[in-house]
């Protein structure tokens, strides 16, 4: 079974952007839908850390995950956009299909608009944390929907949940056979670059991948 780690964009002493007419801010959005869903199966929740700074924060949150996550696992960071729709931001190495399909899903749930997946040096800080440094590069900024405009912060308020959960619905047809398959390959390759250092241990990882795929296949 994939999990879907999830983390409220931000932190609580830096909580991003705000909605002043409605006195609500990224933070205090994204830490209730995170709330909602502890203990969800097939969602983990990552802690906040409590850092001074947005950029600390991240550091911490990305670790604990990449500390956490296997292969193919995948890790979204929780934000608000200025513009409307919802928006995913990937790594630029990672392909579109993926970031894609859980964005639609998202957005077809909660109703709000399909906005599509772009690589995260289109983002104002032209790289992102997240999408650079989770280690599978399965780390992806997803932007819930629009934190000025008032119907699309009801909406979201209303809707994120089942958004969240169609995106884990999503994540659950996952053949481990194939992820087996795709890890081998990995570890090949890695093999075939290793330093004589390194070379051991990868050579054990990839002999316990390979037991374990062909367990699966007896």
């Amino acid at each position: 079974m994939r999990t879907l780690f999830l983390a409220r964009g931000h932190s609580q002493k830096e909580r991003g952007a705000r909605n002043h007419s409605l006195n609500i801010g990224e933070w205090d959005l994204t830490n209730k839908i995170c709330n909602q869903l502890k203990g969800v199966e097939g969602i983990v929740i990552v802690p906040s850390f409590g850092k001074k700074s947005s950029d600390e924060e991240l550091a911490f949150k990305t670790n604990w995950v990449n500390d956490r996550m296997d292969y193919d696992d995948v890790f979204i960071d929780l934000h608000l956009n200025t513009s409307r729709g919802a928006l995913i931001l990937r790594n630029a190495r990672q392909g579109i299909k993926e970031s894609a399909d859980i964005c639609y899903k998202y957005a077809k749930a909660t109703g709000i608009r399909f906005q599509g997946s772009v690589p995260d040096y289109f983002s104002r800080h032209s790289s992102l944390w997240v999408c650079q440094q989770t280690d599978n590069l399965r780390g992806y900024v997803l932007e819930l929907g629009s934190i000025k405009h008032i119907g699309e912060v009801d909406m979201v308020q209303d809707q994120a949940v089942r958004g969240i959960l169609a995106i884990r619905d999503y994540l659950q047809p996952f053949n481990p056979k194939d992820a087996l398959r795709k890890k081998l390959g990995l570890l090949r390759k890695a093999l075939a670059n290793a330093s004589d250092k390194t070379k051991k241990t990868i050579s054990q990882a990839y002999e316990k991948v390979k037991k374990k795929l062909s367990e699966l296949l007896k």
